[in-house]
């Protein structure tokens, strides 16, 4: 069973540890764009696709776009200029793809748009599950977490306080990720 002091750094190296998101939306659009270049490639190519050749990642602030596509593994499959085999893939995924508004091409690397659709229905669905990023409860072990232990020989102060917030707001979080937080 693990245990959780009240200190700052257990709490810091250890929640990111307990808390993975159901919806993480991040993966749910990578799967919809990867399932819509393997389609890309099926209907214009007539090939198929290695999921490991596919490498999406999100686009860098210098550009517009919420996701990019490195294209040169694609090469062998496209046998196109990096910039053409973007064009074509770009023009495949906005055209087929709801969920994507809008591409651009920077030298191999495939920048796409998100459309404002698809993020206005997932925060409606988002709304309207009242039970949205919680996981089913005791789905997983039970965590013990000290938060509040004051010494008895000296007065309280602001401090106490504090970790008593924290530990409060930890043993919320790994609740809401299906654990048994036990709180002492």
């Amino acid at each position: 069973m693990p245990f959780l002091a009240h200190s700052e750094l257990s709490i810091i190296k250890v929640l990111p540890y307990f808390c993975i998101s159901k919806f993480d939306t991040h993966n749910m659009i990578e799967n919809i764009i990867i399932e819509g270049l393997k389609t890309a490639i099926r209907s214009l190519f007539e090939a198929e696709v290695n999921e490991k050749q596919l490498q999406i990642q999100k686009t860098r602030k210098d550009f517009e776009g919420d996701f990019t596509i490195v294209v040169f593994p694609l090469l062998k499959i496209t046998k196109k200029s990096p910039e053409e085999s973007c064009k074509v893939l770009g023009e495949f995924l906005v055209n087929e793809l709801d969920e994507i508004s809008d591409y651009n091409v920077i030298k191999g690397f495939l920048n796409l748009v998100i459309s404002d659709d698809y993020w206005n229905t997932f925060l409606k669905t988002m709304d309207q599950d009242e039970n949205f990023g919680y996981k089913a409860e005791n789905s997983k072990e039970t965590v013990v977490i000290e938060y509040s232990s004051p010494n008895t020989n000296k007065p309280l102060h602001l401090g106490h306080v504090r970790n008593i917030l924290l530990g409060a707001s930890v043993a919320d979080i790994l609740k809401a990720n299906g654990y048994d937080a036990k709180r002492v």
